[in-house]
């Protein structure tokens, strides 16, 4: 196993290596799941890389393969143990979109018809031209 980054003040490291308790669900050497100790519903996992980054842009494409590889599975027992017909997969990349913990991670939140939470975000329309002109930005940044 390759060393792997690490940021002695992030307490997602610090989990990752076992130095402070959470309630650890599943480990291997790529990825953590863990209780959300805020969850949004009962049994809310994180899913995070053993190695520290902060964001999706900053982290390998082979630790996210490894992290996603271990998704399906961690849904399948999350949602058979809590008898949970559904759940939201998401990640909150940058302050502004909500993230809190600088350690890139993904959340599995069980759901339920009578959970009380929304069930789909309205998007605002958009004019084609303002997304075509979005569309070409987009395409420009990607270009390498």
């Amino acid at each position: 196993m390759a060393t792997q980054p690490v940021d002695s003040q992030c307490i997602f490291c610090r989990i990752a290596r076992r130095e402070i308790p959470s309630s650890l669900v599943y480990a291997t050497d790529d990825a953590v799941a863990f209780l959300d100790i805020q969850p949004i519903t009962p049994g809310h996992l994180l899913v995070i890389p053993v190695g520290h980054y902060a964001t999706l842009a900053e982290t390998p494409p082979t630790v996210l393969s490894a992290l996603a590889a271990e998704l399906p599975f961690l849904s399948r027992g999350l949602m058979q143990a809590l008898d949970a017909p559904a759940l939201n997969v998401f990640c909150n990349n940058g302050s502004e979109a909500g993230q809190v913990v600088r350690h890139v991670h993904f959340h599995l939140v069980p759901r339920r018809s009578d959970d009380g939470l929304i069930r789909h975000v309205e998007g605002r329309p958009q004019a084609a031209d303002q997304r075509g002109e979005i569309c070409n930005r987009i395409i420009a940044a990607l270009q390498r």
